[in-house]
């Protein structure tokens, strides 16, 4: 009857844990930590809370660079909502972290505070 309960108490422990588990596995830390890098190469000090900009670009390139690389192919006809290039934008300077998140899923897109039809998915 222990054994029982005990393999009980795992299996519960283990359903409670698997979905908070699933929900951290798209972090962009999560993706960076799994191709080699650690917290240094982003964080200046174990101290620092967020990397500056600079830290991004010296990986990715800089935001002329990444809207090279997410340059969408035109699938709507010429409508500028079917290809929207978030790294190309008319909001003047803006710090990576203002779109992404490295240890939370990314809740801030700011092209939907005038654009509500913008359905972008950041990483």
């Amino acid at each position: 009857m222990k054994n029982k309960i005990i393999t009980l108490s795992i299996f519960v422990a283990l359903v409670i844990a698997l979905p908070s588990h699933a929900q951290t596995e798209n972090l962009l830390a999560d993706r960076h930590i799994s191709n080699g890098f650690g917290c240094q190469d982003c964080h200046a000090s174990e101290t620092s809370i967020q990397p500056q900009n600079t830290s991004c670009i010296n990986c990715h390139g800089d935001i002329k660079e990444m809207a090279k690389l997410t340059k969408k192919p035109d699938t709507s006809g010429g409508l500028y909502q079917g290809n929207v290039n978030p790294h190309e934008h008319h909001l003047g300077p803006v710090d990576c972290y203002e779109c992404h998140t490295m240890h939370s899923q990314t809740k801030n897109n700011p092209c939907v505070e005038c654009h509500s039809i913008f359905t972008l998915k950041m990483p």
